[in-house]
């Protein structure tokens, strides 16, 4: 099975040695993902 290929952009922000990071929980866990973004196609 393919998958189609979207078109995304990652980034690794550090300021004043700290680093942006996006907190998420579902309730059992806990963890951060890096500020990200996409472009789905038509």
């Amino acid at each position: 099975m393919s998958r189609p290929i979207r078109t995304s952009a990652k980034a690794v922000i550090i300021k004043n040695g700290k680093l942006l990071a996006i907190k998420l929980n579902d309730d059992k866990e806990e963890w951060y993902i890096l500020p990200n973004g996409g472009q789905d196609g038509e």
